[in-house]
């Protein structure tokens, strides 16, 4: 896919003489996407590292491709020899409209548009940069795990941003995934069982916490539960105490993800009945933010989004 958005450049970079140098992993998995929207995404990233470096001695573009194994996922770079971003903007890059160039070269979308397609795959888009020396984005996408075919999971979370970006986390590592955003709902698909684990956030579980127990208690405990959530306390976080094999906490991320469905798919309890993600996975990317999906979910159960519309490239 990327040698195709390279190709729709090449008269461009012999015109205004960029280098283009390219470093792919061999054999890495593939990614479940939606081809049309993650080449818009790199096209867009190309598009940007372009206008970086106009005026500049050096042009120079690498991209490049690799597997994050404690993620789960495929990286894929994107670097310029460009002017660089100041320290006082990067937090700003991937906000609409936000632009450094001046009147009539942009629009300030591109990259916001990035932010929003890579999170509609449940996936993370970093920058770092440094005036003078050039930039580089890094985008992680959740690769797909052929044992996951097996496994059916439930995301359960008030908050559609959320609810959405883990189930196309996980619909990207090839589970299956079913989703509710109330307690009626999440207790209802619960109880009907076949579950490999349930993610669930806290305000879920505070909805009706007793119900929660005695469900437990009648499955025996038998699928594990993951409970997101930031700020638990008293009865959700007693619940959690006692029955969470993986605590997660914002900002939700690949590789705390990826470390909660391990430590449930598992069954490993880290020996003391929990496992706090955040801690065991060496996070480092950017902070996830509100996802881009649309679609109700209103006491609802089904298959995710992505699942139905992507194809693994």
């Amino acid at each position: 896919m990327f040698t195709r958005v390279l190709a729709l450049r090449t008269y461009e970079f012999r015109l205004n003489g960029v280098d283009v140098e390219m470093a792919f992993e061999r054999g890495l998995p593939r990614v479940l996407a939606d081809a049309g929207q993650l080449q818009q995404a790199l096209l867009n990233l190309v598009l940007n590292a372009e206008q970086a470096m106009r005026g500049r001695a050096t042009r120079r573009l690498e991209v490049g491709a690799s597997y994050v194994a404690d993620a789960g996922a495929v990286q894929i770079t994107v670097s310029d020899t460009g002017h660089g971003i100041e320290d006082g903007n990067l937090g700003r890059v991937f906000d609409p409209f936000f632009t450094t160039r001046d009147v009539g070269e942009g629009t300030g979308l591109g990259l916001s548009i990035c932010y929003g397609i890579v999170r509609d795959h449940g996936g993370q888009i970093a920058v770092d940069s440094q005036v003078g020396v050039g930039t580089t984005f890094a985008l992680l996408l959740p690769a797909y795990m052929p044992t996951a075919a097996n496994e059916e999971l439930l995301v359960a979370h008030t908050e559609q941003g959320e609810r959405d970006y883990v189930a196309a986390m996980l619909a990207g590592w090839g589970f299956g995934v079913a989703f509710a955003d109330n307690a009626s709902a999440a207790l209802a698909r619960y109880r009907a069982g076949n579950l490999g684990a349930i993610f669930i956030d806290g305000g879920i579980v505070a909805g009706d916490v007793d119900a929660w127990r005695a469900a437990r208690q009648a499955k025996g405990g038998s699928i594990p539960l993951v409970l997101t959530s930031g700020a638990a306390q008293g009865d959700v976080a007693k619940f959690g105490r006692e029955q969470a094999v993986a605590l997660l906490t914002p900002p939700i991320e690949l590789r705390t993800v990826r470390a909660a469905v391990q430590a449930a798919l598992s069954h490993d309890d880290f020996g003391d009945g929990r496992a706090d993600a955040n801690e065991t996975s060496g996070v480092d990317a950017a902070p996830a933010e509100a996802g881009r999906r649309t679609g109700s979910t209103e006491d609802s159960t089904s298959q995710s989004g992505v699942s139905r519309t992507g194809e693994y490239v």
